[in-house]
């Protein structure tokens, strides 16, 4: 009896030996497999990051090329990824942005044909200051409503040869009624209006299944589209647009800017740049004033050059930190200083830019 037991229990160590053994074989495959699904995520993703470093290198250079010249439009070939665009600049994946200032573009950047649009819109007022970038995706609808009877600045925005207008290459089209629009999957869809209540195009966003929609309205207050005015920044709510933001553009270009820019605090960075860049090139233009006056002391032309206080008063009003007041005496001091030059011209004298 005594040996029964002795081998009964013999049995039961085995079987647990066997089952230690079996949890022990479980638990290293398991560590080992995981090491295995560990360092092919770890490669993964340096090969990721590796990939994005090398587009956003790319990229970069293209930028910044494209921002030295004026009324640039060329398409770029992407991978399949997505870039991120915010007052930082363009971020690629988890890398630091492209600080690009006076740029404009969608929030998310992304593209079926993996293809973004790049152009430059040169930024004068009244001298240059600064080539602004405006990019998109041709996956980004851009709809201009002229309505009936049509709108003539709607057109000037949507096609103009001798004035800054949208880039020929981008997804546009210009309608007059809701009636011929449908839906093309678009992620994302921009109505553009001028001085045009969005409730007139309600019908429109209805006609949009897909996509996050949006509208901007632009206001003129002095000098048209090329002086200064009001934009309104709306969203659709599945029913009707909304009004969500409100802001300003000076000049013609920055109106461009604010219809690439999904936001009112995207669209005030790339303004603000721009407005900085203003304010040393004004700069700029006081000391050649001054150096003029110097130089053509007791001279015909040096009865002109006696008072600089017009760009001397731009430089001040750049300096303001209440965006509408700096938009407002900047234009007003554009406006006096292109006339400045205009009579420099007619006296033969050095002009000012």
């Amino acid at each position: 009896m005594l040996n029964f037991l002795r081998a009964k229990m013999r049995r039961k160590r085995g079987i647990v030996d066997v089952q230690l053994n079996w949890i022990f074989v479980l638990v290293v495959g398991a560590l080992i497999v995981a090491f295995f699904v560990f360092v092919v995520q770890k490669q993964r993703l340096l090969a990721k990051d590796s990939l994005d470093a090398d587009i956003k290198i790319k990229l970069q250079s293209i930028l910044t090329t494209a921002q030295q010249s004026t009324s640039t439009q060329y398409p770029i070939t992407i991978p399949d990824i997505e870039i991120r665009f915010d007052c930082e600049g363009f971020r690629i994946g988890n890398l630091e942005p492209i600080r690009m200032k006076g740029a404009f573009a969608p929030e998310l950047l992304k593209s079926k044909k993996n293809m973004i649009y790049v152009s430059s819109e040169e930024f004068s007022m009244p001298f240059k200051a600064v080539n602004l970038l405006l990019i998109t995706a041709p996956d980004v609808r851009y709809v201009f409503y002229e309505g009936n009877p049509k709108n003539p600045d709607v057109g000037r925005l949507f096609s103009d040869p001798k004035n800054p207008s949208m880039p020929d290459n981008i997804t546009k089209e210009l309608v007059s009624d809701c009636n011929s629009l449908n839906d093309k999957s678009n992620y994302k869809v921009r109505f553009v209006l001028v001085n045009e209540d969005p409730v007139t195009i309600n019908d429109c966003g209805k006609k949009i299944k897909k996509g996050e929609i949006t509208a901007v309205n632009i206001i003129p207050v002095a000098g048209g589209l090329s002086g200064r005015g009001t934009i309104k920044f709306y969203e659709w709510n599945g029913k009707s647009f909304s009004e969500k933001s409100t802001s300003y553009y000076i000049g013609t270009s920055t109106i461009l800017g604010a219809v690439f820019s999904d936001s009112k605090e995207a669209y005030e960075c790339g303004l603000d740049a721009a407005l900085d860049r203003l304010r040393i090139i004004a700069n700029i233009t006081y000391e050649r004033a001054e150096d003029f006056k110097d130089k053509s002391h007791g001279t015909d032309c040096g009865n002109y050059f006696t008072d600089n206080l017009v760009i001397n008063e731009m430089i001040v009003g750049l300096g303001n930190n209440d965006l509408e007041q700096r938009v407002e005496s900047t234009y007003a001091m554009a406006v006096k200083i292109r006339n400045y030059n205009k009579l420099l011209s007619t006296k033969s004298c050095p002009l000012l830019y």
